[in-house]
């Protein structure tokens, strides 16, 4: 699978909550497992890209029944093709 987006964007956890449903307990728990795209943190609070969060989502939609393997290989691919700081501020 291989998504594009145009726009990249830092979401905080409650839109987050509202695009692929659960909430933080299950945000930071998949976090935890690496089944859920890792946050950025900005001082204290935490943010999750915008093009991941969708991808995450187009994921889970198309395969209801992805295994954690599955969905760790998933989330590690994503987090791969994060660029560095230099490439977001360019």
């Amino acid at each position: 699978m291989s998504y594009v987006y145009l726009t990249r964007q830092l979401w905080p956890g409650q839109v987050v909550d509202k695009i692929v449903g659960g909430g933080k307990t299950r945000r930071y728990a998949g976090q935890r497992n690496g089944t859920f795209p890792p946050s950025i943190h900005l001082g204290r609070s935490a943010r999750w890209l915008s093009d991941e969060v969708e991808a995450y989502r187009d994921f889970i939609i198309a395969k209801p029944r992805a295994t954690d393997e599955e969905l760790r290989k998933f989330v590690s691919e994503l987090v791969a093709k994060r660029p560095t700081l230099a490439q977001v501020a360019a």
